[in-house]
C-alpha cells in the first residue's frame, strides 16, 4: 500500500512537472458561450485548484456528517435513559402504592379486630 502511494504521488508531481514546463501552445474552452484560453500550465493549475477544493468540501461533509450522526446518537441515548429513568420511577411509585394499600389493609384488620373483641 505504501509503496503504492509512494508510485501515485511521483506520477503526480511527473505530470504536473511535464503540465507546468510543457509547451505554450494555448487550449480553448468553451464556458456558458465565452471562449477562455489558457496555457497547458495554467489549465493544469486550474484543474489542481478545483481538485484541491473537491476535497476540501469532501472533507468539511464528512467532518459535519460525522458531528451530527454523534448528536442524534447521543440524543438517542439520552432518550433512552429518560424512558428507563421514567419507567423505573413509575414502577417505584407503583410499588409504594402497593404498600400503602397494604398497610391500609393491616391497620383497618387491625381496627376490626380490636372492635369486634371490644364487642
Amino acid at each position: 500500500m505504501l509503496i503504492l502511494g509512494v508510485l501515485l504521488l511521483l506520477a503526480a508531481v511527473a505530470l504536473g512537472v511535464a503540465a507546468i514546463g510543457g509547451g505554450s501552445d494555448t487550449i480553448n474552452f468553451d464556458v456558458l458561450n465565452n471562449t477562455i484560453e489558457l496555457t497547458g500550465a495554467q489549465a493544469f493549475l486550474v484543474g489542481a485548484a478545483a481538485g484541491v477544493a473537491a476535497v476540501v468540501g469532501l472533507w468539511l461533509i464528512r467532518g459535519g456528517s460525522r458531528g451530527a450522526y454523534s448528536r442524534r446518537r447521543e440524543l438517542r441515548q439520552l432518550r433512552r435513559s429518560q424512558r428507563d429513568q421514567r419507567a423505573a420511577e413509575e414502577r417505584a411509585e407503583r410499588e409504594r402504592e402497593q404498600t400503602d394499600r397494604e398497610q391500609t389493609d393491616r391497620e383497618q384488620t387491625v381496627r376490626e379486630k380490636t372492635a369486634h373483641e371490644e364487642v
